[in-house]
């Protein structure tokens, strides 16, 4: 009897710690990502990514180290604002969407855009502006549009608005960049300080998102539509055709970046994060090419 009550107290002893050795090596199930409620695509026009790299911008850098990043993503040729936008819009090469002018247009762009495809999908959209042309990109009414005289600040502060009533899927543009660049020189310190002031804008953003509590289910992207050299851009060269591609927050797929990311693959990954449909739903533009060398 006295080694039974022996074997019961060592039992007592030794299985806790069994149990609790169990629990700590047994492998726990990885959980889930949130859904996408809120994707957020963000492009500041004429960013460089070395001039990202150099300036003040803990934002940025931040969402690059704890996201997805390619410092050396590539636009589409012609690396000037409105073709390119088309493509990171539609996910299309110029070749395929055929929109190369570079000027204000009242009219529309007509392939499928991740944002006209959110809307039909039921999700509130919004396209943000800096820069009048953009006016080209509105295809729904029902999608909010508004184009922005104030620059980067007029812009951010249009974006917290809406967001606190309630959209969902938004493009934002942010001009100032492009702006001092061709008034002071892509790489000038003018431009790299008020890469600064864009970086803080895009703080104000991620804010504005945690005041509202959605930044754990919002997918952010920021990107650019091409660099520049010297106070220009549109040549085939890395100074124009680099651009970042910072991916950061909920419903990343691991396809959500190739290898060597471009800008059209920002459209399937808005898509893919929010369970629309494939980007193999966009189809090319039936406009007819309009040539135009117009470069702002």
């Amino acid at each position: 009897m006295r080694h039974f009550f022996l074997l019961m107290i060592c039992l007592m002893t030794i299985l806790p710690v069994y149990a609790q050795d169990f629990a700590t090596n047994t492998p726990q199930p990885t959980p889930s990502p949130p859904d996408v409620t809120h994707v957020i695509v963000i492009s500041i026009d004429g960013a460089r990514p070395d001039a990202i790299l150099q300036a003040n911008t803990p934002v940025m850098q931040d969402l690059a180290e704890t996201g997805i990043v390619d410092w050396q993503a590539q636009t589409v040729f012609q690396p000037v604002t409105i073709p390119a936008h088309t493509s990171l819009l539609t996910g299309l090469d110029p070749s395929e969407h055929r929109i190369i002018h570079n000027r204000f247009t009242t009219l529309r762009i007509e392939p499928p855009t991740f944002i006209s495809l959110a809307q039909a999908d039921g999700y509130r959209t919004a396209i943000i502006a800096g820069k009048e042309k953009f006016l080209t990109f509105h295809q729904d009414e029902d999608t909010y549009y508004e184009f922005i005289r104030t620059g980067d600040p007029g812009v951010t502060d249009k974006t917290i608005e809406i967001l606190n009533e309630g959209y969902e899927v938004l493009f934002v543009h942010l001009p100032n960049t492009d702006f001092f660049g061709h008034s002071t020189g892509w790489m000038s310190d003018t431009y790299i300080y008020e890469l600064s002031n864009t970086d803080a804008n895009i703080g104000r953003i991620i804010e504005a998102l945690e005041e509202l509590e959605i930044r754990e289910t919002t997918l952010l992207i920021i990107t650019a539509d091409h660099g520049g050299h010297d106070k220009v851009h549109g040549l085939n060269i890395p100074e124009d055709m680099t651009i970042p591609m910072i991916v950061n927050g909920t419903g990343i797929h691991d396809d959500i970046l190739l290898e060597n990311a471009s800008i059209t693959h920002v459209a399937r990954t808005v898509l893919n994060a929010l369970d629309v449909v494939p980007a193999s739903a966009m189809h090319p533009s039936l406009f007819d090419e309009i040539e135009d060398e117009s470069q702002d």
